[in-house]
């Protein structure tokens, strides 16, 4: 139960975060939405892989921002991360094999790719079981996340808070009148 409290909380708190900082995010057509966050998956795995130019600091910085990409993904969708088996059991697993980025890399490629599959999918109308796999591979992608966390020994939830601060005071907000103009121009067209 204290994972599903800790990983709900999370999420709820990432839903805040989100409404602060990336507004203009949040009101994405769905579709766009999740097709942005697969993005964000792509260019951490691509970035993993070229894991000889990728020091020890920028790793850790992927691990916080892929598992923040997992909680914004996962909130899109309406899904609740804590009662995915492989999220609660990488929560609470002493494993410590992703000590490499470009392992992290190799193992984001392939539910990014099932993603990516998915997104484009629906693009075209196919017959595929989007929702399955889009939150198949949100929970694999948390879990490899939490996974490659405790191989680097961070406390993700601190990290975690420590970037959406950073980028809560990093946010532009002269930007607020080009978010006002893009909000009425969304709501006109609805």
């Amino acid at each position: 139960m204290q994972a599903e409290h800790y990983i709900d909380t999370l999420q709820e708190q990432q839903r805040v975060h989100d409404e602060l900082a990336h507004i203009e995010i949040l009101n994405l057509p769905l579709d766009r939405r999740v097709t942005h966050m697969v993005l964000h998956f792509a260019k951490y795995a691509g970035r993993l892989i070229a894991g000889d130019r990728t020091t020890e600091q920028e790793y850790r910085k992927l691990v916080v921002d892929t598992a923040i990409i997992c909680l914004a993904t996962a909130n899109a969708l309406a899904m609740r991360l804590s009662v995915s088996p492989l999220v609660t059991k990488a929560v609470s697993a002493a494993s410590n094999d992703l000590k490499d980025p470009r392992e992290m890399g190799l193992a984001l490629a392939t539910p990014m790719s099932e993603m990516a599959k998915a997104v484009e999918s629906l693009d075209h109308l196919e017959d595929y079981p989007y929702r399955r796999v889009l939150e198949d591979g949100t929970a694999r992608i948390a879990a490899i996340a939490v996974r490659a966390a405790r191989s680097l020994n961070l406390d993700l939830e601190s990290e975690i808070r420590a970037a959406w601060k950073t980028m809560e005071e990093n946010r532009d907000w002269r930007d607020s009148n080009l978010l006002r103009t893009a909000t009425s121009v969304l709501r006109e067209a609805s």
